[in-house]
């Protein structure tokens, strides 16, 4: 004899409405979106149309995820190489983000000295002859790798590291925004002393909607 529970659940299976999960949102991906071919190197700018172009520092797409302890960033370029003849010296990859009230910098550095990656948190601005100076406070540790073979950039930092310096952003409820990605060519080796930072080659900006600390997205976290 079916008991009313047994009866219901057999509906619901005949129903198939046990048999199928609730759908979930889709994964977060491609956050921030750029033209291929849209860099410059002829000039060292982006502001006009390219003279000559680096497949290598050619943004294409970028993305940031969390989990409970670690914060990735993806930037995705036309064709990753180590060899590029339009940046004999090196390259750099920069990824800005707001979390609440703080503004962070990762970034990866490619020289013919050696690959090296940091992390900064930008301070409040202290007066210097009537300009606002914005101080960098570094973090770390920081891990990182070129993939060559996925054409992507990927650059890991710990959460509670980036709350050292920005104690409002919290695990897991904060909003992450203001994604800002630039390329730079001839930049200064590792152990340089000119402090040569290199030419603007591409930049992207997105991400209005912005990304919720530990949402599905396609990157995966700290690999």
């Amino acid at each position: 004899m079916l008991t009313r529970r047994s009866t219901v659940a057999a509906v619901a299976l005949t129903l198939g409405i046990l048999a199928t999960p609730a759908a979930g949102k889709a994964p977060v991906c491609n956050l921030v979106r750029d033209p291929a071919g849209d860099d410059s190197v002829g000039l060292g700018s982006v502001d006009g149309p390219p003279t000559d172009t680096s497949d290598t520092l050619d943004i294409l797409s970028a993305d940031l995820a969390t989990d409970r302890a670690t914060l990735t960033v993806v930037i995705r370029v036309a064709k990753l190489s180590f060899y590029d003849p339009t940046a004999p010296t090196g390259q750099r990859y920069s990824f800005w983000f707001l979390g609440d009230e703080s503004r962070f910098l990762l970034e990866a550095h490619r020289t013919r000295t050696g690959e090296f990656f940091t992390a900064q948190v930008q301070g409040p601005p202290t007066a210097v002859n009537g300009t606002d100076v914005y101080p960098m406070y570094p973090l770390g540790p920081v891990r990182g790798m070129f993939d060559d073979d996925a054409n992507e950039v990927r650059i890991h930092v710990r959460i509670a590291d980036l709350q050292t310096h920005a104690p409002t952003l919290r695990t897991g409820e904060s909003k992450l925004t203001g994604l800002r990605i630039r390329t730079y060519r001839n930049v200064e080796e590792a152990g340089g002393s000119t402090g040569k930072t290199g030419l603007l080659t591409d930049r992207a900006d997105g991400g209005r909607t912005g990304y919720r600390q530990d949402a599905a997205s396609c990157v995966r976290v700290g690999r």
